[in-house]
């Protein structure tokens, strides 16, 4: 998802749009709240009650991985126990750093994997949401 976009809920947990500003998706809730009240049947002086409406910030959630170097180095161990004692010391060799250096180097080759293949959730989670004042939209009826 790029920057900034922003969806509107009418329950606080199911979302719509893609909107490029706060305003264009309150106002998308309002229009998609009085066509429905519209449909419905509602006359200017009936009272269709007022619409809970929420915004927030639609941000594509991070795809995130166990750090996996300490496995790889004990999988490279056990592949080398085929040669009994001459092989034991070779975890020994790897620090802490070297751990963590092969962690980001391992990172680094999924990520661009990933973005090679256009590889994302599919989905957006929303951050910052806010309730919105409906107040005067039943007016619009």
């Amino acid at each position: 998802m790029s920057d900034d976009k922003w969806a509107y809920s009418f329950n606080d947990e199911d979302y719509e749009g893609c909107y490029d500003s706060k305003e264009e998706a309150i106002e998308e809730a309002k229009s998609v709240f009085l066509e429905e009240a519209e449909m419905a049947g509602y006359e200017p002086d009936d009272d269709p009650g007022r619409p809970e409406v929420w915004v927030g910030i639609a941000v594509t959630p991070p795809i995130e991985w166990t750090p996996y170097a300490e496995y790889y180095i004990e999988s490279m161990q056990d592949h080398l126990e085929y040669y009994g004692e001459l092989a034991e010391n070779f975890p020994d060799q790897f620090s802490e750093d070297d751990v963590k250096e092969l962690d980001r180097r391992l990172n680094d080759t999924v990520r661009q994997w990933l973005k090679d293949r256009s590889v994302t959730p599919g989905f957006f989670v929303i951050d910052k949401s806010e309730k919105i004042d409906t107040s005067d939209w039943i007016r619009g009826i």
